[in-house]
């Protein structure tokens, strides 16, 4: 675990390390670039009191001259005012002793030096200045003669600060950069440690992990593969068992029809056996010439009542024949066509009611006189057969038991409902979520598949769209609720 999460400690801590030096070398710079501009005006201001020095004296010269007039001398005066107060601001914020702009000046012991030394002159500047400001008469000669004297003193000293101040400005900007350079090197070199014992590592950490996930996204290829090969051959083989289960009901119906239709069969060959004899003797009996009214009479009482009888029995066989094809074929087929639904199941009906004739369980239907749809007559049938073989062999299991079996069929706007219901012996609650189940049968000992329901709701759900829902219990029968859209 350890191993595993020490590339991505390393990897945070050195992301960490580079976000520290690059927000050191911003804010630097950034302070860097604000110390220049401070040092910048403090320069222009230390020049400007130099200016204003200049001003100062040079107004003094000019309230000697003897052609100046009282206005010239008033605006002489009003200007060496300014000047003086400008001088004075100056100084003051240059001494740290006012702010300039958002900043206070904090000189070095260098520079507070300097200012020391040019302390004296400075006061004797101002001085003089404020008594020929406030002088009443014109004696102001003393005043400007220690301007003279002293301005070229504070002068000279203003020239060496502002020459310290670009001494220091120059030092403190290579001091910046040798910082900015150690920072530079420092990133870079934690840069390429970064790159030789994370990234380099790490990538190949990647991409073996990228080859070992393709290896098993291969491997889960292949498997899918299988597994789609074993549900396409699991869906043939459920295909199969649909269809052979199919077959396997219709050959129990044809067992079924083949041994119902033996019975009219054999009545109407009985009777067209007597009624031939019958025939033979008349004939005979007109041959000789002892032809009876008595036996003629005889005669046409035996050949109606014999022609009647094979004909009704002929005409039972033909229409189970006629029901059986009605439905097996479509069955067998498969196709889709437009047929009337209700006669199909009374087809159907006909068709189980041999399975119906030694049991007390009568089949009821309750159809509308006509329903014709485009659909698959033979998934219908199978629907039918299958419900009703499931109900006799597991609604009624013991074979005199007296019961009855409904299917109704009502049509909506937009979708059939068919209604199967029996009074049988019923389900289990707990069993109801398994009787679609494929192989789930509670009679396998009696030869049950297990394939009746899956097959009905494979052939509702998957076949027709349509949706299957069954309510059942204990001796209360069974109700099968079938819903079919109309449009497939």
């Amino acid at each position: 675990m350890f191993k595993e999460r020490a590339p991505l400690t390393f990897y945070v801590l050195a992301i960490s390390l580079l976000a520290f030096s690059s927000t050191l070398a911003y804010f630097l710079a950034r302070k860097g670039l604000e110390d220049r501009e401070n040092d910048a005006k403090v320069v222009n201001l230390a020049g400007r009191q130099r200016m204003l020095s200049q001003r100062i004296t040079k107004n003094c010269l000019e309230l000697q001259h003897p052609g100046t007039t009282e206005l010239g001398l008033q605006t002489t005066l009003d200007e060496l005012r300014l000047a003086l107060n400008e001088w004075q601001q100056a100084y003051l914020q240059l001494r740290g002793a006012a702010p300039i702009d958002h900043f206070v000046v904090k000189n070095t012991e260098a520079v507070q030096l300097l200012f020391d030394r040019i302390e004296q002159p400075f006061q004797k500047i101002k001085n003089a200045a404020l008594q020929i400001l406030l002088a009443s008469n014109r004696d102001i000669h003393p005043a400007i003669e220690v301007i003279l004297q002293y301005e070229p003193v504070f002068v000279r000293g203003m020239d060496e600060i502002v020459l310290q101040y670009q001494k220091e400005s120059t030092a403190n900007i290579q001091q910046l950069g040798k910082l900015e350079t150690y920072i530079w090197v420092f990133t870079l070199t934690l840069l390429l440690l970064e790159l030789f014992f994370i990234f380099i590592p790490l990538n190949r950490r990647i991409i073996r992990e990228l080859s070992e996930k393709n290896a098993r996204n291969q491997l889960l290829i292949e498997k899918q593969q299988a597994l789609e090969n074993s549900l396409d051959l699991m869906q043939r083989m459920q295909q199969n068992l649909l269809e052979a289960e199919k077959l396997a009901m219709l050959g129990e119906t044809v067992g079924v029809i083949t041994h119902e239709i033996n019975t009219p069969i054999g009545i109407a060959v009985t009777a067209a056996s007597s009624l031939h004899e019958y025939t033979q003797q008349l004939v005979a009996a007109y041959k000789t010439q002892q032809l009876r009214k008595s036996s003629l009479e005889a005669y046409v009482t035996h050949a109606t009542e014999g022609s009647m009888l094979v004909l009704n029995n002929l005409e039972k066989a033909a229409q189970l024949l006629y029901d059986f094809k009605n439905v097996a074929i479509p069955q067998l087929s498969g196709h889709k066509e437009h047929f009337d639904l209700c006669q199909l199941i009374t087809q159907v009906a006909n068709t189980l009611s041999p399975f119906f004739k030694n049991t007390a369980i009568q089949l009821t239907l309750n159809l509308p006189p006509k329903l014709e749809i485009n659909s698959h007559p033979g998934i219908f049938a199978q629907i039918i057969m299958n419900l009703v073989t499931n109900s006799l062999k597991h609604g009624f299991p013991n074979t005199p038991q007296a019961g009855t079996i409904s299917i109704q069929l009502t049509e909506h706007t937009y979708h059939l409902h068919l209604s199967y219901q029996d009074n049988g012996v019923g389900i289990p609650p707990a069993l109801l979520p398994q009787i679609f189940e494929p192989f789930f049968s509670t009679a396998k000992q009696k030869g049950g598949s297990g394939l009746g329901l899956s097959i009905v709701q494979h052939l509702v759900v998957k076949q027709l769209g349509g949706l299957i829902h069954c309510k059942s219990d204990i001796n209360a029968g069974v109700l099968f609720e079938i819903k079919i859209p109309k449009i497939q």
